[in-house]
């Protein structure tokens, strides 16, 4: 009985970046174990609509954000899931498994990327080669480019207007008195 519901012994399979994987039982701690559902990148890439620009960064990663925390992808982007050695052991020229498809699936997500990129965002990562190199350099560039001040600014002009707007309605009412 795991959750209160009594459950036939089940395998569920998923594909992991490293490949196909089960869990069994599909019950941990009395708590059913959800998996995402992982899609293929040629899926993914369809599902990124708006590309990135100078104007619309908030936009770009809202949509994005999702995508890839459902996909167990946001650590390569945001640095916390660091790559393996390139090496098992270490000090030994045997490549490693773990690099490999660390590797594999971060280059697949750096097209991700630069697919939805313009060429005008595109220019600003020419040469970096992982998709946290990308991810950090299209933050830090928007970051600079959508200044607060401007939206300040704009607010700004509006109470301005609105201001001019109520004095003159306001001078032309004749008072009662």
């Amino acid at each position: 009985m795991c959750g209160g519901f009594f459950l036939l012994k089940t395998f569920t399979w998923y594909q992991s970046p490293l490949g196909l994987a089960s869990i069994d039982p599909p019950c941990f701690n009395g708590y059913q174990k959800h998996l995402p559902h992982l899609l293929p990148f040629n899926t993914m890439i369809h599902m990124v609509t708006i590309k990135l620009s100078s104007s619309n960064y908030l936009l770009w990663k809202s949509q994005l954000l999702p995508l890839l925390e459902s996909q167990e992808l946001l650590g390569h982007v945001d640095g916390t899931l660091a790559p393996p050695p390139r090496f098992a052991p270490v000090d030994s020229r045997a490549p490693n498994i773990k690099h490999l498809a660390w590797k594999n699936t971060d280059q697949r997500l750096l097209s991700l990327l630069l697919s939805s990129l313009t060429e005008e965002a595109m220019a600003k990562v020419v040469g970096l080669s992982t998709s946290c190199e990308v991810w950090l350099a299209l933050e830090n560039n928007s970051v600079t480019d959508q200044k607060p001040e401007k939206f300040g600014s704009r607010m700004t002009s509006i109470d301005e207007t609105w201001d001019a707007i109520g004095n003159r309605i306001c001078s032309g009412i004749q008072s009662p008195l």
